[in-house]
């Protein structure tokens, strides 16, 4: 059985804590059967990865932790001035 997993959900508890000052997290399909949250930050100043994902543990269940962080000193946008998720993406497979 899955989970309901809300993107955004996951997005406004990353942006609670304190070191960070935007965010978004996208599905990165495996396998037919698998695959992962990666969370891509921006944050003004240096952050422990390991330490952000404890904390994000506080906010939420252990099924909507992502896998890994990616720390950005800021995400990229579209044209709307929206976080452009295909460049995130695009920087994964680089």
């Amino acid at each position: 059985m899955g989970y309901r997993i809300e993107l955004e959900e996951i997005e406004h508890a990353l942006v609670k804590l304190s070191q960070i000052n935007q965010a978004a997290v996208i599905y990165q399909r495996e396998n037919d059967a698998y695959g992962k949250l990666i969370g891509f930050v921006a944050c003004s100043a240096e952050v422990d990865e390991k330490g952000l994902l404890a904390e994000l543990a506080n906010l939420l269940p252990e099924y909507m932790i992502p896998s890994s962080l990616v720390v950005k000193v800021e995400l990229p946008k579209n044209p709307n001035g929206k976080v452009d998720r295909q460049q995130l993406r695009a920087s994964l497979e680089q």
